[in-house]
């Protein structure tokens, strides 16, 4: 049978031929997606007043309370940050003692335009809805009124020794290095527009955990990044209630708040797989935890009859939000998330199977906001695409200050940032015999990342079946990838 829509860069998609027995899933069925919010102001409001695990807002604040909020960097809550800054001022907070952080983590740090439509948003066509936009251009005004230093929205820098503060240790041996915005503030508020959008760093985002990647210095991210917490067998599968790296942020988050004495107040909008918001939740971050991940199950958990020989994907642009399918770390990340977003016991792909990625990968990076991406590819190359070996140049990258300079000065990715990156895709790696670039226009830059490239359907389909033994796989196809948030795949059989 014919199957459309293989998304092939930002070109037309691609329609390819397999065998009618496909498992083929471009996204849940209508009736499982949980309708968007009515009236969003009321429901933010609603959720404020009302939280799980602790006071309303109004009630945790005083006229002379310096308050933070923190939001994230490309999927944002804009809707929210006006209701809260509503609720605060009714409160009696003078709007001059809240400040804005921007909770980016090791992610390039976001322009004054981006706060309007972040850069993802913007080259995703046609735009997703208000996910996309950071703050309210109201908000934007009044918090950054004329030039870069009248700025009170801060983008947080995870290598700023003058605005970190080391708060210890947890029982998984993490260090807890934060923004000072916990120790300084009188009350954080976090929001987060990212929750129940499945991912591998830990089934859903979201769920209250936010501050211990967003707001945690780049040592403190590694302590949980790292290629022996992520790699871990209790890993692997993207179960947000069960995987050992999800444990590793809830227990950061609970020790931030042991050791400052301060709640973080969290406001998260679930998204559905229209990224649209259908739901708020507001409070204890494990308080609205198994609330917002209940709500993600319903939808966004799809089952799968048998584990596959091949598994068909197309890269749409901007797949994967940290850059373009043109660079290979993100052709292979995209790869990889299709397969290892499952739950359960089974991915979809059996070990040692062959999965296609239909890219236009031509090894194009943007070096400006990725830097050390291809110094990064020469050495996963030069190292056999062994992932592991990689931590030992950790110290080496945390200190270089040419790209350090570049993350904190002029909005670059951290130089650590593809570590976690290529340290995720050790899965895909050791899970399958082959991994094909389809239609990749630079073969070199997809041998870069462990990959073969060929120009056409029919050239990967011929090579995938000589790299099992038959002229039967088994295959599961996920056209129309970009017109749908991601799924989580459990394999019933």
């Amino acid at each position: 049978m014919k199957v459309d829509g293989i998304e092939y860069g930002r070109e037309a998609p691609w329609e390819i031929e397999v065998p009618d027995s496909a498992i083929v899933v471009e996204g849940t069925a209508a009736e499982r997606i949980p309708p968007p919010l009515e009236d969003p102001v009321q429901a933010v409001r609603d959720a404020i007043r009302n939280p799980l695990g602790m006071a309303p807002l109004a009630d945790q604040v005083t006229s002379s309370s310096k308050v933070t909020i923190a939001v994230n960097d490309w999927m944002g809550f804009p809707t929210a940050v006006e209701v809260v800054l509503d609720e605060l001022r009714e409160a009696g907070v003078d709007e001059r003692k809240v400040r804005i952080v921007v909770a980016g983590g090791l992610h390039p740090k976001v322009t004054r335009s981006e706060l309007y439509l972040s850069r993802v948003g913007r080259a995703i066509n046609p735009p997703y809805p208000s996910p996309f936009h950071i703050l309210p251009p109201e908000v934007v005004d009044r918090f950054w009124p004329t030039g870069w230093a009248s700025s009170r929205i801060r983008p947080h820098d995870a290598a700023d020794p003058d605005h970190l503060v080391d708060l210890g240790v947890t029982e998984y041996g993490d260090l807890v290095e934060m923004n000072d915005c916990v120790v300084n503030s009188d009350l954080v508020v976090y929001m987060s527009g990212w929750t129940g959008l499945p991912s591998i760093w830990g089934g859903y985002l979201g769920g209250g955990q936010g501050v211990t990647v967003g707001l945690g210095s780049a040592g403190s991210i590694m302590t949980h990044h790292s290629f022996r917490v992520h790699e871990h067998r209790e890993s692997m599968a993207s179960d947000a209630r069960k995987q050992l790296f999800m444990k590793h942020k809830e227990s950061v988050a609970s020790f931030v708040e042991q050791a400052t004495g301060k709640k973080i107040f969290y406001v998260e909008g679930s998204v559905n797989s229209n990224a649209a918001f259908a739901g708020v939740h507001a409070g204890d971050g494990a308080s609205i935890r198994e609330p917002a991940f209940a709500l993600a199950d319903k939808e966004k958990i799809i089952d799968i009859p048998e584990q596959v020989d091949v598994f068909v994907s197309g890269a749409p642009q901007w797949g994967i939000f940290y850059d373009t399918a043109d660079n290979p770390i993100m052709s292979l990340i995209q790869a990889n998330a299709r397969i290892r977003e499952y739950v359960g016991d089974k991915p979809p792909l059996r070990e040692g199977g062959v999965a296609i990625l239909v890219t236009p990968c031509d090894g194009t990076i943007d070096e400006r906001w990725r830097p050390s991406d291809r110094e990064m590819l020469q050495l996963f190359n030069r190292l056999g695409h062994d992932p592991a070996r990689l931590e030992d140049y950790e110290e080496e990258y945390a200190n270089r200050q040419d790209l350090i300079a570049k993350y904190r000065f002029a909005n670059a990715a951290h130089p650590l940032h593809p570590f976690p990156i290529l340290y995720e895709n050790a899965f895909l790696l050791n899970l399958t015999s082959k991994i094909i670039f389809c239609g990749a226009r630079d073969p070199e830059a997809a041998a870069l990342v462990g990959a073969t490239a060929v120009p056409t359907w029919e050239d990967a389909w011929r090579l995938a079946c000589r790299t099992l033994g038959t002229r039967d796989p088994s295959v599961m196809v996920t056209p129309k990838v970009s017109q749908r948030l991601p799924l989580l795949w459990r394999v019933t059989g």
